[in-house]
């Protein structure tokens, strides 16, 4: 197996002022996993999207908003919100 350290996964920009250190999944080797560290810019977002599958999503510092089908979620350092696969999500940085 390959560990690949914080920082030296492949770069992949995910929208505007969001950027995800891919440590594991596309494009890296694993198959049906993807584990990455996104940085968000002050103010940043991803526009509302789905996935055919489930995203985990943990703070690990400052604050985000994640909007999922309209249901708002406000998260702090360390806090951790399951979206279900299909369902229409949005996250921004809001430290």
């Amino acid at each position: 197996a390959t560990i690949t350290p914080r920082g030296k996964g492949v770069p992949v920009e995910l929208g505007r002022g969001v950027m995800m250190d891919c440590l594991a999944g596309a494009p890296q080797p694993a198959r049906g996993l993807t584990v990455g560290i996104a940085s968000f810019e002050p103010s940043a977002a991803l526009p509302c999207h789905r996935h055919t599958f489930a995203e985990a999503l943990t703070l690990i510092e400052g604050a985000a908003t994640v909007d999922v089908e309209g249901r708002i979620h406000s998260l702090r350092r360390f806090d951790t919100i399951l979206i279900p696969a299909g369902r229409a999500h949005q996250t921004r940085n809001s430290s």
